[in-house]
């Protein structure tokens, strides 16, 4: 909650004080208005996010490694490694792929994103796993037994809706992601 609130509030303080002119990169915004900015402070920003992403990028990628490895590899063998390797370069040059051909319009890639990767982990999974935990037969332990109003239903109910939504804003982003503009967003903009 506290770190939605805070987005929501960086996010009205950069309509306010920007108006219209507001980027959708923020920070972009930095170097023109009333407020202490300019164009090292947005260089300086860019450059601690770049930094940020080259040093967890290993981190991110990481896991999906170690998943797609034991979905196709599952027992280990030798020479494996260089398969392995060979996998892992794959997913940085896919990442390359997905990032150079979204950098045109990063807002619509972030919405499409977000919908696909957010809404079933928000929404869809949460009621999913209660769903299966206290209805799908597996015994409860003795003193945890609780009465719901809508037993069931309410998870189905959040579970469906989950997926309307991640339709709809799939729908949504790429139906804008379609109509949008197809201009390379300049990282410093010039007056």
């Amino acid at each position: 909650l506290f770190v939605c609130l805070l987005q929501i509030s960086f996010a009205a303080l950069a309509y306010s004080l920007y108006g219209e002119r507001t980027a959708s990169i923020a920070t972009v915004s930095l170097a023109h208005g009333p407020t202490a900015g300019g164009h090292v402070v947005v260089i300086a920003i860019q450059l601690a996010w770049v930094t940020e992403v080259i040093l967890t990028f290993p981190l991110q990628i990481f896991p999906a490694a170690r998943i797609l490895e034991g979905k196709i590899w599952p027992e280990r063998r030798s020479g494996q490694k260089w398969c392995k390797n060979f996998l892992r370069s794959g997913l940085v040059v896919l990442c390359i792929a997905v990032s150079t051909l979204g950098y045109s319009s990063v807002d619509n890639l972030v919405s499409l994103i977000g919908a696909v990767g957010c809404v079933p982990l928000s929404i869809v999974l949460p009621a999913f796993f209660h769903y299966q935990l206290r209805y799908a037969g597996l015994p409860l332990r003795a003193g945890r037994e609780q009465k719901s109003c809508m037993g069931p239903w309410s998870d189905i109910f959040f579970g469906v809706t989950g997926v309307l939504g991640l339709l709809l804003s799939v729908t949504v982003a790429i139906y804008s992601w379609a109509t949008s503009s197809f201009h390379v967003q300049v990282c410093i903009q010039t007056q």
